[in-house]
């Protein structure tokens, strides 16, 4: 199991846009996985992904 980050690039405002993620592997032997699982927050990530598009935005505009 590990916890990672989604981190998008810099819109241009300088702020961080990252949401938490989680993947569980299970080991198949030999140097293979035989399963994989990835669990996020949906809304977190919409949400997030919401706030970036603004400030994406926000910062094309101001150019």
């Amino acid at each position: 199991m590990c916890e990672f980050l989604n981190r998008m690039v810099d819109p241009g405002d300088g702020r961080i846009y990252e949401q938490k993620n989680y993947s569980r592997y299970k080991y198949a032997g030999n140097g293979m996985w035989s399963e994989a699982e990835d669990q996020y927050n949906p809304a977190a990530l919409a949400k997030m992904h919401e706030e970036w598009m603004a400030a994406k935005k926000a910062c094309d505009e101001g150019k």
